[in-house]
């Protein structure tokens, strides 16, 4: 699956479209297919390394939801 990957923050251009592996689906979960996705202002700021908290390097940018 192709996937744009931050690998160093910085400026947009630390941003990279790479194929990277899928992962499997557990019991009672569901795989979507994806055909776009939007980047927002938050996302600029955490390629950026200026956002509240920094995600572990790499990741990938865009809304996530997190349950638990």
């Amino acid at each position: 699956m192709r996937a744009v990957v931050v690998e160093k923050c910085g400026t947009s251009g630390g941003m990279d479209l790479k194929e990277v592996d899928v992962l499997g689906i557990l019991a009672g979960q569901v795989r979507v297919a994806v055909q776009a996705t939007i980047i927002g202002f938050v996302d600029t700021l955490r390629v950026q390394g200026l956002y509240q908290t920094n995600d572990p390097l790499p990741f990938a940018p865009g809304a996530r939801c997190r349950h638990g």
